[in-house]
């Protein structure tokens, strides 16, 4: 089978659909699939980091998406002669909007992913309503979710997809990587300036409004001096807003509770924190515009015996299980936070039991499970088992 992924993220930038289109792509060569990805160049010579993938890489000329670059974008779709292929996949939300001219190149599968925010966005862009008439995912022949949120979401605004149903759910994977033995993370630790003598906080996501960190830092100034005493917070992630990291430092220096702003770091360094934590906290704010679709940050945290305290919004709740994997807060406000936190210092083995569990239903979400339902549905593939058989160990 030959397919060519199509998408706007990919490395040099970082982000959750980047990462989904490498591990797909990557699960699928595995397979035995001949895999071509399309993807901007961000105005820089990507060939070095390129031949390190065991897929085929085309680069075209750009960066972060923008409405007057469809033309060129449809001229690069040109290029790559989707005709001579079995499957072209459109990734994420700007290719999607290409499918309608796609449909008439090719008469071979078209698949779509959806990822959440973006069912929301294409729902409100004025280009594909003025193209479309919003029906832009009418010539996929199936349209993968990340999640059943996402689905459900999905069939809300296209509700054509419905009969015969051409939606189906392809929940993300956790690399391998995320499981190995973290190393160096003692120097990680005091690269960073990260206090050894404390139970880590840890938040990884860019310093957006929506991925909640200030609820967690107003909690912290809340907490009673021997709370305080026991804990630091570790903030990985690239500022979005300047006015919004402002914030949040000035949140962190009335918390009384040590905060350190680590920035964009490694993925080896990711780890590190995951390994050294004694919480992963995210709890995401709810957004009419934005929404979580999966959660993948909290499976790789996950991965290390990490548990999560999160809220429970978009597709969160089908990556953190309540009382089992990690604790979904309903209530944000920082006193029901603070007190959450206090109860946990007490509970030393209910955390210990809680992050084992994470560890063991993160090993249950396969990239090669996610690329055989968005290229193969008609195998039979592996399901994640239930809930039950999670809390007691079983794989």
């Amino acid at each position: 089978m030959r397919i060519l992924i199509l998408t706007h993220e990919f490395p040099p930038f970082r982000g959750g659909v980047g990462t989904y289109c490498v591990e797909t792509a990557r699960a699928a060569t595995a397979e035995g699939c001949t895999v071509e990805i399309l993807v901007p160049d961000f105005g820089k010579d990507n060939t070095a980091d390129d031949r390190r993938y065991p897929f085929a890489v085309r680069r075209f000329a750009g960066g972060v998406y923008a409405t007057r670059a469809l033309p060129s974008l449809l001229l690069a779709l040109l290029r790559a002669r989707p005709w001579t292929f079995d499957v072209v996949h459109a990734a994420d939300w700007p290719f999607v909007m290409l499918i309608p001219w796609l449909r008439f190149l090719m008469r071979g599968r078209i698949v779509a992913t959806m990822h959440g925010t973006d069912v929301l966005l294409l729902a409100k862009s004025r280009v594909a309503g003025w193209l479309f008439g919003r029906a832009y995912l009418r010539g996929a022949d199936r349209v993968v979710a990340n999640s059943r949120f996402t689905e459900k979401l999905v069939l809300e605004h296209h509700p054509y997809l419905g009969s015969p149903r051409r939606t189906a759910v392809t929940l993300l994977g956790v690399d391998p990587f995320w499981f190995q033995p973290a190393v160096g993370a003692s120097e990680t630790l005091d690269r960073h300036g990260v206090p050894k003598d404390r139970k880590l906080l840890l938040t990884v996501a860019r310093l957006d409004v929506r991925k909640g960190h200030r609820h967690l830092l107003q909690a912290l100034a809340l907490l009673p001096q021997h709370a305080k005493d026991q804990l630091a917070y570790v903030i990985v992630g690239k500022a979005l807003d300047p006015a919004y990291q402002d914030e949040l430092k000035r949140l962190a220096q009335a918390s009384g509770v040590p905060v350190v702003f680590a920035g964009a770091v490694s993925n080896e360094d990711v780890r590190n924190f995951y390994a050294t934590a004694w919480l992963f906290c995210m709890l995401a704010e709810p957004n009419p515009e934005k929404v979580e679709g999966f959660g993948l940050a909290y499976l790789e945290a996950a991965a290390q015996s990490l548990p999560s305290v999160a809220a429970p919004n978009g597709g969160v709740p089908e990556v953190v299980l309540d009382g089992e994997t990690g604790i979904l807060l309903a209530d944000r406000a920082p006193e029901r936070l603070a007190d959450l936190l206090v109860d946990l210092l007490g509970r030393r083995e209910d955390v210990a039991r809680l992050g084992s569990a994470a560890r063991t239903w993160a090993q249950t979400f396969s990239w090669q499970r996610c690329a055989e339902l968005t290229y193969q549905p008609e195998r039979t593939v592996h399901q994640t088992p239930p809930r039950a058989e999670i809390v007691a160990g079983k794989s």
